[in-house]
């Protein structure tokens, strides 16, 4: 199990992105307890996270010409 990402909603509820083998889910954590939000195989959550930098890198390449 490996905790990929963080995110604070409020100083009590947070998401989590942990990769469990070759799953990735998103996981809510309040108060009351913890919620599973969402399941993906890793391979998807990759291939959109290259996506994502590749949009990125295109994007500042093209703001500076």
């Amino acid at each position: 199990m490996e905790r990929l990402e963080r995110l604070a909603l409020s100083p009590q509820h947070t998401l989590h992105l942990v990769r469990l083998g070759d799953t990735a889910l998103v996981v809510a954590a309040s108060p009351a307890g913890c919620s599973l939000i969402r399941s993906l195989p890793c391979a998807a959550f990759e291939v959109n996270a290259a996506n994502a930098a590749n949009a990125a890198n295109a994007y500042g390449q093209e703001a500076a010409r």
